[in-house]
């Protein structure tokens, strides 16, 4: 007994739902890393920190 589809349509289903999954990973985009002058000043002040320690 071997694995066999019982009806087509089960095979176009599956192609049907795969198809939006593969072309969401294919269409997306890489983050951005964007630095805050806040954040920049935190880290600056917590280098200092560990230097001084």
């Amino acid at each position: 007994m071997g694995l066999s589809f019982l009806t087509p349509w089960l095979l176009f289903g599956l192609s049907a739902v795969s198809i939006p999954i593969i072309l969401h990973f294919i269409g997306r985009r890489r983050k951005k890393t964007v630095f805050f002058p806040s954040l920049k000043f935190l880290i600056e002040m917590q280098k200092k920190t560990v230097r001084r320690v």
